[in-house]
């Protein structure tokens, strides 16, 4: 993400929030490993936790079905698409000649990426901050991420739960971060009981 490339593009605190965390290189490993792996729409996972940690609460099934719908085509045929090509250019065509043109794709695709986030902003239009302690914000962000597994039908792991746990501490640096692993272990345990094993996770990462 880069704030230079989309400037002429209304830049909303989500935004804002979404660069800081991609700026931090371990939040950005952790976004692609998302992305990559379990296959995210990592806008939807920072607008999960933009949501908590901005005091706008926590969605039920049908407010982020409704969220999941409204933005399904703009990402799938636009900002996936884009990065296809990208991605085609880099490991399959590469020459000289084709280098520019990746470039000017990858700039294409970051600004499909503002214009999806700024799609997600609109829809929260007339929804109210609510007063929230900063550890019920981080419960909140949490509770939108899992319910985005829910949906989604992404079965995450121990591994992905890490993740997680990575993401909202890089979020909400001022919780303790044994407080973050607690709350990631026990959604983990309510969503997906078989894949905990009897297995923590680790703080040490």
């Amino acid at each position: 993400m880069s704030n230079t490339i989309t400037q002429n593009l209304p830049q909303h605190p989500f935004w804002q929030f979404s660069l800081h965390v991609y700026q931090q290189g371990n939040l950005k490993n952790a976004l692609l490993s998302l992305q990559d792996t379990y296959k995210f729409n990592i806008n939807i996972v920072l607008f999960c936790c933009w949501t908590g940690y901005a005091g706008y609460g926590r969605y039920n099934r049908k407010e982020l079905q409704h969220i999941l719908e409204n933005t399904a085509l703009w990402h799938e045929k636009i900002t996936v698409a884009l990065r296809y090509l990208r991605n085609r250019l880099g490991h399959h065509l590469t020459t000289t000649w084709t280098h520019a043109v990746r470039e000017a794709i990858l700039k294409e695709e970051l600004e499909a990426e503002h214009v999806e986030q700024l799609l997600l902003a609109d829809l929260l239009t007339n929804t109210p901050h609510l007063k929230r302690s900063t550890y019920q914000r981080v419960i909140d962000a949490q509770h939108n991420l899992q319910l985005y597994c829910k949906l989604t039908k992404i079965n995450l792991d121990q591994d992905g739960n890490n993740v997680f746990y990575l993401l909202l501490s890089g979020v909400f640096p001022n919780i303790e971060p044994q407080k973050i692993a607690n709350l990631c272990n026990a959604k983990l345990a309510l969503y997906n009981p078989h894949k905990t094993s009897g297995k923590q996770l680790a703080l040490e990462l």
